[in-house]
C-alpha cells in the first residue's frame, strides 16, 4: 500500500496500523471508550489510518483518473441488490437520480469511515468518525443529495 498508493499520491499521513496503535482510542456506538484495533495479518483489510487531507488527495486522483489501480473502480460482480455492483474494493450503486456512486466504507472498534465518488459530476465525500457508527449512509446521502 505504501509503495503502490500512499507514496505516489503524497499521502504522507496515511499508514497501515501493525504492531501498535497509531491513533488514540475512539468511542463505541454507545459512547464507551475503545482502543484501536491492531490487526496484524488482517491489517490490509481494515487497519488503514489516514487524514481527511490525505483522503482528499486520493479522491482527487480517483476523480481525475491518475490514481494507481483505476481499474479497481469498475464493477465486476452483481450483488443481491438490483442497483448495486462491486468492483475490486469498491461498491458501485446507481440511484433513482441517475447518479452512479462509487464508494467504500469501513468500521472498526471506535472508528468509522466512508469515501464516496460521483465520478460523472466530479464530486467526492469523505466522512471520518471516531465513533463506531456506520458512516456510509451519511456519506451517500451527502453525495446523492448535495449540491
Amino acid at each position: 500500500m505504501r509503495t503502490r498508493l500512499f507514496e505516489p499520491l503524497g499521502m504522507t499521513r496515511t499508514a497501515i496500523e501493525t504492531g501498535h496503535a497509531l491513533v488514540t482510542g475512539g468511542r463505541s456506538a454507545t459512547g464507551l471508550p475503545v482502543q484501536p484495533w491492531v490487526m496484524s495479518a488482517y491489517a490490509p483489510g481494515g487497519a488503514a489510518v489516514s487524514t481527511a487531507g490525505d483522503l482528499a488527495r486520493l479522491a482527487t486522483a480517483l476523480l481525475d483518473g491518475t490514481a494507481p489501480g483505476m481499474a479497481a473502480l469498475e464493477p465486476t460482480t452483481a450483488t443481491d441488490r438490483s442497483n448495486s455492483r462491486i468492483g475490486d474494493f469498491w461498491q458501485i450503486s446507481t440511484w433513482q437520480t441517475g447518479q452512479t456512486i462509487t464508494s467504500h466504507g469501513g468500521q472498526t472498534g471506535g472508528y468509522a469511515s466512508y469515501l464516496g465518488l460521483d465520478r460523472a459530476r466530479h464530486k467526492a465525500v469523505i466522512v471520518l468518525s471516531d465513533v463506531a457508527n456506520d458512516a456510509s449512509d451519511l456519506g451517500t446521502q451527502l453525495l446523492a443529495h448535495g449540491k
